[in-house]
């Protein structure tokens, strides 16, 4: 019994592997830029597609992130994404859903986001870097048209 309960504890050292946390605190800093185009059109059944100007061509995300020293707490990562699109129809003269929109109609959509990331750092050298966690989105939608 001992050298079978020997045997699995000596297995059981071999596949942990040492936890190792960083030496330091440190502060990371950065940010995205993406120039995407919106297009789409709408219409109701057995009605001709409406089709809004969208203005703005440029999206972007900003983060940042925290990593310390202490094992078993992860590190935080936080990233808002701004994704905000306003678009236009001159001489509109249509319905939708029930509602009637005539002359200069207006549609604003907002999809912005924030992410909030917990992670581990299971490999950081020159050569290679590897992070595994899980995060949580904060999305609301928002939308208007008038």
């Amino acid at each position: 019994m001992k050298k079978t309960l020997m045997a699995v504890a000596l297995l059981a050292s071999m596949t942990v592997g040492s936890v190792q946390a960083a030496t330091v605190l440190g502060f990371k800093v950065g940010g995205d830029y993406w120039n995407a185009d919106a297009s789409g059109t709408f219409a109701e059944k057995g009605q001709p597609q409406q089709e809004f100007g969208y203005d703005s061509s440029s999206r972007y995300s900003l983060w940042f992130a925290i990593e310390h020293p202490i094992p078993f707490l992860p590190n935080l990562k936080i990233r808002e994404n701004h994704l905000d699109e306003d678009g236009s129809l001159a001489d509109a003269d249509m319905s939708f859903s029930g509602i009637s929109y005539t002359g200069e109609t207006y549609a604003n959509i907002d999809l912005s986001n924030t992410d909030f990331i917990g992670y581990y750092e299971l490999l950081d050298n020159d050569i290679l870097s590897l992070d595994v966690g899980a995060g949580y989105k904060k999305f609301g939608v928002y939308g208007f048209n008038g």
